[in-house]
């Protein structure tokens, strides 16, 4: 397996515009070569830029990339490499749905991340491969508004949480409660309601898709996917929304997951993919990416013009 910084100086020597491109195509190719499975890349940029806000996010507008991605597939399996700091149930489920359809077999191969939404979505895995230093998380949605001009995100239970503090001040004297008045302005009329139903949605879609598909014909496949499901929404038990939630506790919870390192060959190739994309990260403007082993799906960048931020799509 190259290192990061090998896949960096293969980037550098070939001193093309597209050169990050063709090194990650590469490096997607072999990977197919040595499953024999369809693959597709889906990674965001949120632990190698300073980039935030909904572009990271796992949302509705990456469906159509996954379509793309998926068309040329030649068999009704898939092997999906995750690195997400997640986004909306909501789009997880629009993800999902047009997977199952797709795909009869599916493997979620995490290098390094798969957060809040993202570990919903491996849920709806036949199989979750984690490499050893990998981590899931807790299924809290992310939340995202807009104050005065300004974007706002953070997790849903990080946000009620907030709530019950600032109520606590509010009814002590003591305490200031003018502050935390001025301070829950920031927040839209409903959002306290929206984050509670978002993590019973995140929580009762978790049970669904691993009844339905990771425990699929088991006995016990109902059970098992209630009480996982509900360690996963327990955010009071985890108490950290980004709490990592790695091989040995997924293993203990019997989600049906397998080491990456056990298989060094996949572990190779997985990592040189995940370093190419970190690559093109840190090279060019690109903040995610969903690409097939042709090449085939879209890219999101974020430029900042002057006075203001946004993204843009390219589809390949």
């Amino acid at each position: 397996m190259p290192s990061f910084h090998e896949v960096i100086a293969e980037v550098q020597s070939r001193r093309e515009e597209s050169s990050q491109d063709y090194v990650l195509k590469k490096y997607l190719k072999r990977l197919y070569k040595y499953t024999k499975r369809p693959t597709i890349l889906y990674a965001s940029s949120f632990t190698e830029s300073d980039v935030s806000g909904r572009v990271l996010q796992l949302g509705r507008q990456d469906s159509s990339c996954f379509m793309a991605a998926s068309l040329a597939a030649d068999s009704r399996e898939l092997d999906l490499i995750l690195h997400s700091p997640g986004g909306t149930v909501e789009a997880a489920e629009q993800i999902v749905t047009y997977l199952r359809r797709r795909f009869d077999h599916i493997r979620i191969i995490v290098p390094v991340c798969a957060l809040s939404s993202a570990t919903l979505l491996a849920c709806a895995a036949d199989q979750i491969i984690l490499a050893e230093h990998a981590t899931l998380g807790p299924i809290d949605p992310i939340v995202n508004w807009s104050h005065q001009g300004s974007s706002y995100c953070t997790s849903a239970q990080t946000l009620i949480d907030e709530f019950s503090i600032a109520q606590r001040n509010i009814n002590n004297k003591k305490n200031n409660p003018i502050l935390w008045i001025e301070k829950l302005k920031v927040y839209p009329p409903g959002m306290l309601a929206t984050c509670r139903s978002q993590i019973q949605l995140a929580q009762d879609t978790a049970k669904r898709w691993l009844e339905a598909y990771m425990f699929h014909g088991e006995d016990e496949a109902e059970v098992k996917a209630e009480r996982i499901s509900a360690w996963l929404a327990d955010g009071r038990q985890l108490i950290s929304s980004l709490r990592p939630l790695m091989y040995d506790q997924a293993a203990a919870r019997e989600l049906k997951v397998e080491l990456l390192d056990d298989d060094e060959a996949l572990a190779d190739n997985v990592m040189s993919v995940f370093y190419a994309a970190s690559t093109k990260f840190r090279t060019s403007d690109c903040v995610k990416i969903v690409a097939n082993h042709l090449g085939k799906g879209c890219t999101f960048s974020a430029r900042p013009p002057v006075g203001s931020a946004r993204d843009r799509r390219q589809d390949t």
